[in-house]
């Protein structure tokens, strides 16, 4: 996660220039897909998040990590406009 994307695994993801909003635990995030491969994807988010406090604040581990892996995307939906 950087400050205005994300790479994210483990979907069939929809085409770039779908716009979509990822869920983790209950946040909602607007994006636009930039570029999908197969199970992977980059996103664009809407707004700026600083990715320090979104991990601290929702418990998301990043990559490499050993902890617990609590932060999980539950759902993504295509939207028409965020």
């Amino acid at each position: 996660m950087s400050i205005y994307g994300a790479q994210l695994d483990g979907f069939e993801f929809p085409p770039a220039g779908t716009a979509v909003t990822i869920v983790v635990n209950q946040v909602e995030i607007c994006a636009s897909i930039i570029w999908a491969d197969g199970e992977t994807c980059g996103v664009l988010l809407e707004h700026d998040v600083d990715p320090a406090a979104f991990i601290r604040e929702h418990s998301i581990r990043p990559l490499g990590h050993e902890a617990p892996s609590i932060g999980t995307i539950t759902q993504m939906n295509v939207i028409c406009a965020c």
